[in-house]
């Protein structure tokens, strides 16, 4: 919320705890969550667990429309299907989901109005979610230069396309440049990988692919808030205007999950998420890390305190937000402070959300 964002789509739930999280998430101050459900193949990107109430496995177009039927009661707000079975060049390309399975789970999804995003990260790929219908393609296109054909065929789909460039920047947020190798393979690959996702997007954009924002924030180098706020500057850096990526991030964005009825632009009869800044963020981007005060369905849930309070005050944090935040109930699962690194259930910890 102090960054500014608030709405945002959680790709890592399993049904049975969407409709909990969303009466806990009632109870905080916190950013309006939308919840997709996880379609792979067996083996494919995505269904890196073995774990199907996490992730269905469909392989083929019946399969796919049932495991659709079976979602439904869940209320769903978006569906992700990862079609990429290749994991980034690191396993076999006998995985990906086939274009009638992936054809057969936009048709069903769309039945019951739900949009389907893919994972999608090779421009062959990227046409076949083009002639399958898909609404969002997320993430970029990362191994090699865009066809005319393609962009032509995304365009004429309707599919939007979120780059999350922020993910894929060869030294991300947060990363210390120092400790980043000059001759490290992997920075070599992300360099190249990010040229392509930047050269791919300029295409897109300039071919009327709707550009919208997405982070895979939660990943490593891609914190959530700080993220959104140096995708917009990345999307400025690779073509858009300032007004283009902040339609990006609100009215285009809000389009693309079908929410453009009540979010996304300020209007009468929409709910009331403001943000207010310092400068002028259509004109010039970086603004947007100068954000003031946010109100969240017209309650003010964030303000920067340097600017309400004096700087003299060293005792005042550095921000405010209302209401107060709560008190829990019950003694404290875990306070992530034991010494050793572990849980209070003396189970390990990970930084890593990527199981595979």
């Amino acid at each position: 919320l102090a960054s500014g964002v608030t709405t945002l789509s959680d790709f890592h739930q399993t049904p049975e705890s969407w409709q909990p999280r969303r009466e806990w998430l009632s109870q905080l101050v916190a950013p309006r969550v939308l919840f997709a459900a996880r379609m792979s193949t067996p083996l494919g990107h995505g269904a890196d667990w073995a774990d199907q109430a996490t992730t269905k496995w469909v392989n083929s177009p019946e399969a796919a429309r049932q495991a659709v039927r079976e979602l439904v009661p869940y209320r769903p707000d978006v569906i992700k299907a990862f079609t990429d079975g290749w994991r980034y060049g690191r396993a076999a390309e006998n995985t990906s989901m086939d274009g009638e399975t992936l054809s057969a789970l936009v048709q069903e999804a769309h039945a019951h109005r739900i949009k389907v995003l893919t994972h999608t990260v090779t421009v062959a790929r990227a046409r076949i979610a083009a002639e399958a219908g898909v609404d969002v393609i997320a993430h970029s296109l990362l191994d090699g230069p865009i066809d005319a054909a393609t962009v032509a065929a995304l365009k004429r789909a309707g599919t939007a396309y979120a780059p999350s460039l922020a993910v894929y920047e060869p030294v991300r947020v947060g990363e210390d440049p120092a400790k980043v190798a000059p001759g490290d393979p992997l920075l070599a690959s992300r360099t190249r990988n990010f040229a392509n996702a930047v050269h791919n997007l300029r295409k897109l954009h300039r071919g009327g692919v709707p550009v919208v924002l997405g982070t895979d924030a939660g990943m490593t180098g891609t914190p959530h808030g700080r993220a959104s706020l140096r995708e917009l500057e990345l999307l400025v850096e690779a073509g858009l205007s300032p007004a283009q990526a902040l339609r990006a991030g609100t009215v285009d964005s809000a389009r693309a999950l079908g929410r453009e009825a009540d979010l996304g632009t300020v209007a009468e009869g929409k709910i009331a998420d403001l943000v207010l800044v310092e400068g002028r963020p259509w004109r010039d981007i970086g603004a947007m890390q100068r954000v003031r005060q946010v109100f969240l369905a017209g309650e003010p849930v964030f303000e920067d305190a340097s600017r309400v309070h004096s700087a003299a005050d060293s005792a005042l944090p550095n921000t405010v937000a209302w209401p107060p935040p709560r008190p829990l109930p019950g003694p404290l699962l875990d306070d992530f402070e034991r010494p050793d690194q572990r849980t209070a259930l003396d189970s390990l910890r990970t930084g890593e959300a990527d199981g595979g």
